[in-house]
């Protein structure tokens, strides 16, 4: 069946006319459509755009500004677009028809508003220019772009103007600032002597306020003394009413105090009487007191015997404890002994009442000879004494045992009186040593006590010899005094009465000579504060004045230094150039694409081979077959032989054609081709599989398909520039690993491995389909039976 395929095919002139024109689709379709758009952006100088120029002159820093006139010059230099300058109405009338893509329009007022720069309200440069999208919406888009360079041209133009009369005016900034400094000297040598005078002003107000001050001082100082006076009468005059109820008391006093005198007259006589028992008394004290040391010596050799004796019965009370506890241990090994002991004599009494019975036994027994009844008699008797000793024995082991135990219990007792006894021998000790103390302090003290009662006694002796004499002598002395008393006190009494009438009129003017002094006081004060005030006002103007020095020698020695920087400071065309345009671009291509040609490539390339598949796939009759059906496989490799060659052919026409015709180089030439073939191949076998079983249905899905995958592949514009809903369809469509590997091996970019793992997986898969629809197929018509095809046939579809 191969070999009549391709007999068929070269027979059949048509259809191999047929094959090859569909082999030169894809060609065609890149070839063409390429070369329509191969290079757009290297022929914009062949872009026409109309410029008119409407502005006017003006005059700026004493310098012509003319934007206008300097861009036109420009433009008719610039190569950017094909810059043409028609007329206003030529111009209006080529942008409708489409003679002029854009047209650019200087406004009058253009070098107007350049020159508002320094105005109080600078207005903006405004350049319009019209486009009309609807000739062609991509010439109107490129015209935008240029258009964009040409404002960066027009503004660079500005600034150059700007910054050279900028320039101009900084030099004339920096002798203005000179001459600031200059002034600014002068103003810090009147600050100076202003200073000087302030100074001379301030030294006499302190010198005012400080004398103010003393006068101030002066009048508080009298006021002080006025009150002091004021205060000194009226408390004299307090003093004088006190001193008159005083003399009055005084009086009254007096002659109580005569009265007195005859009573003490008479007192000292018994007080001579008294004094005389006393010496009587303290003469017996003293006797009995030489006698108290040696009683106390004795009392305190007796504390001492009475404390070793203490000592003694503690040792005896300890002995006495510690027999009691050998007695407690002794009374109970005792105890046990004898309960031993009454145990065993129990034991042994029972024993002696059974030889007792056996031997009475024995002697009634019969047959016993009279003599041995007779020996059995005697020792039975004897056994009934050992008996009646053994109960006796124990009955006093039981006696002993139970006297054992209630000694052993009363043992316990005697040990705690012996710790009461210790307790109190104890307290004992206590009391002998407090005792000891006292008695050694009475024999300290007892020397003492009778030194103290020979002095009472020697006292009272001499006091009844003088003191009482006297007493006698000097109570008739004083009742003689207390006459001449009475008589003072009465004119004391008339002199008092004088002195409270003098002092009242004395405090009358009092209150008026306080008010009047005060008043002195308190206008010497609000001069005090006034010059005070005056004086630190003067300071701080001093302080104001210095500022204002220090601020005008500051502001001379900065104005000298920024006229210094100004005039260093670069003014060059250079620097001209510089403000202009201060940015510079550099750009780095990881990839290298030479034209649109070589970025619409991947795109084109693969929506021509997946039309140059389905062009195929309706013109070739893939389900015909001549001679006998051997197999589906035989069938299916007889059209595959042709399909496939045809794939690889229009793959490799198509790279050649566009690089012979459109210049097409790519980074990596064979890989370009392997891609390509690859593409071809898998979308061939895609093809081969719809069509085969749905006829031209198949192939109108296909068609449907395609449009997919150029919405999905994103083969024109960035994935984030699409649509919304691509992210949805561009990992599912074939024409999305293509445009990768495209790009990659016609920019010399990443690896296309992955890319062509997919192409060989898809053209795997969809074989492999078609095989098992040939395979089918056949074995239905070796069967006789209908196949799908025939009803496509029937209704036109196949």
């Amino acid at each position: 069946m191969l070999r009549q395929e391709w007999h068929s095919l070269f027979k059949n002139k048509i259809l191999l006319i047929v094959t090859v024109a569909v082999i030169a689709i894809p060609t065609i379709y890149t070839t063409l459509f390429l070369g329509s758009m191969w290079d757009p952006y290297g022929n914009l100088d062949k872009l026409p755009v109309a410029v008119i120029n409407h502005d006017v002159p003006v005059t700026y820093a004493d310098q012509k500004l003319d934007i206008g006139g300097t861009l036109m010059d420009e433009l008719k230099d610039n190569d950017s677009l094909d810059f043409q300058f028609p007329s206003d109405k030529e111009a209006q009338k080529g942008l409708k028809d489409g003679t002029y893509y854009m047209v650019i329009t200087i406004p009058e007022e253009f070098s107007a508003h350049a020159a508002s720069l320094t105005d109080a309200n600078p207005e903006k440069m405004t350049l319009s220019y019209e486009t009309n999208p609807g000739t062609n919406y991509i010439a109107s888009k490129m015209s935008e772009t240029a258009m964009k360079e040409l404002e960066s041209s027009v503004r660079e133009e500005v600034t150059r103007t700007y910054t050279e009369v900028l320039f101009d005016k900084l030099a004339e900034v920096g002798d203005g600032m000179q001459e600031a400094a200059d002034g600014s000297g002068e103003l810090k040598d009147g600050a100076d002597q202003l200073a000087d005078g302030n100074r001379t002003i301030t030294d006499n107000l302190q010198i005012l306020s400080k004398s103010a001050l003393v006068f101030a001082d002066g009048s508080q100082e009298l006021e002080v003394g006025l009150e002091q006076y004021t205060d000194g009468v009226s408390a004299a005059a307090a003093g004088a009413e006190e001193l008159q109820n005083g003399v009055n008391a005084l009086d009254s006093g007096v002659n109580d105090a005569q009265k007195g005198g005859s009573d003490l007259a008479a007192g000292a006589a018994d007080v001579d009487d008294n004094m005389t028992a006393l010496n009587a008394g303290l003469s017996e004290l003293n006797v009995a007191a030489s006698a108290l040391p040696d009683a106390a010596d004795a009392l305190n050799d007796g504390a001492a015997s009475l404390n070793d004796g203490a000592k003694q019965l503690s040792g005896g009370i300890t002995a006495l404890s510690e027999g009691a506890a050998n007695l407690k241990d002794g009374a109970d090994s005792l105890s046990s002994g004898l309960q031993s002991a009454a145990s065993s004599s129990r034991s042994l009494r029972n024993g002696a009442a059974g030889i007792s019975q056996a031997l009475a036994a024995l002697a009634g027994a019969e047959g016993v000879p009279e003599e041995l009844r007779t020996q059995i008699a005697a020792v039975q008797q004897q056994a009934e004494i050992l008996s009646a000793g053994v109960s006796d024995y124990t009955y006093g082991v039981d006696e002993a045992a139970a006297g054992s135990t209630q000694l052993a219990s009363k043992i316990p007792e005697l040990q705690n009186g012996i710790s009461t006894v210790q307790n109190g021998a104890d307290s004992l000790k206590n009391g002998i040593g407090q005792l000891q103390s006292g008695t050694s302090a009475l024999a300290e003290q007892a020397p003492v006590l009778v030194r103290g009662i020979s002095a009472a006694a020697s006292g009272a002796d001499q006091l009844q010899k003088q003191g009482t004499s006297a007493l006698r002598k000097g109570a008739a002395e004083l009742n003689s005094g207390l006459g001449a008393l009475a008589q003072g006190s009465t004119k004391l009494k008339d002199g008092t009465d004088t002195l409270v009438s003098g002092a009242g009129k004395l405090t009358l003017n009092s209150k008026a000579l306080t008010e009047g002094a005060a008043k002195l006081t308190d206008g010497a004060g609000q001069i005090s504060k006034g010059a005070e005030q005056l004086s630190d006002g003067s300071r701080e103007l001093g302080d104001g004045i210095d500022q204002v020095s220090d601020g005008a020698d500051t502001l001379s020695k900065e104005l000298g230094s920024g006229a210094a920087q100004i005039r260093e400071t670069n003014t060059s065309d250079e620097a001209t150039d510089m403000f202009a345009a201060p940015v510079d671009t550099e750009e780095t291509q990881i990839t290298e694409v030479a034209n649109n040609g070589h970025a619409m490539a991947p795109y084109m390339m693969s929506v021509g081979l997946w039309v140059g598949c389905i062009a195929f796939s309706l013109m070739y009759p893939l389900t015909s077959y001549g001679g006998k059906m051997k197999s589906g496989f035989r069938w299916w490799i007889s059209k595959a032989s042709v399909l496939y060659l045809t794939a690889v052919l229009q793959a490799v026409v198509m790279i050649g054609a566009l690089h012979i015709f459109d210049g097409f180089t790519p980074a990596e030439i064979g890989k370009t081709v392997l891609v390509a073939c690859g593409a071809s191949l898998a979308f061939m076998s895609v093809m081969y599989f719809f069509t085969s079983l749905l006829g031209r249905v198949g192939s109108f899905l296909m068609l449907i398909f395609m449009v997919i995958q150029l919405a999905g592949s994103v083969g024109t514009y960035p994935y984030e520039l699409s649509g919304s809903f691509v992210p949805y369809l561009h990992d599912w469509v074939p024409f999305t690993y293509t445009v990768q590997a495209f790009r990659s091996t016609i920019s010399g970019g990443e690896s296309i491995r992955g890319c062509l793992i997919f192409l060989l997986i898809l053209f795997l898969v969809f074989t492999g389909l078609t095989i098992l629809e040939f395979t089918v197929r056949s074995r239905k018509m070796r069967e006789g039976k209908n196949t799908w095809m025939v009803w496509l046939e029937e209704h036109g579809l196949a």
